[in-house]
């Protein structure tokens, strides 16, 4: 478990829901009106290196990395910080437990792309 000074950023994680498309298919719902869940946590973000170069494309690629004691986090969860979303990029890195018999924390990278 990451001690407490070294999480001084808050985010909401947001746990999709489903919901019905219309044609009788389960879709993942992100709103909270249709059974989406949040909840709020505190973490470290900082800034990622870009992992793609965007050639012949207006695009402008945001990308994070967050540190945080959620032990529940999941790759189709998406998370808000500073007010903006994010999509979590690949499976979290989560250690329930270090060295020693200590609890563990999670390691993700977030992604927006806009364009």
């Amino acid at each position: 478990m990451l001690p407490a000074y070294l999480l001084p950023h808050q985010i909401t994680i947001v746990t999709p829901g489903l919901v019905d498309d219309g044609y009788g298919n389960e879709v993942l719902t992100y709103d909270p009106d249709e059974g989406a869940t949040t909840r709020d946590r505190v973490a470290y973000v900082r800034p990622a290196p870009a992992s793609e170069d965007v050639v012949d494309r207006n695009a402008v690629t945001a990308a994070w990395q967050v540190h945080t004691n959620d032990l529940e986090v999941a790759a189709l969860e998406r998370v808000v910080f500073d007010g903006i979303t994010y999509d979590i990029d690949g499976k979290p890195n989560v250690w329930r437990v270090i060295p020693g018999g200590r609890s563990g924390h999670a390691k993700f990278l977030l992604r927006r792309v806009d364009g």
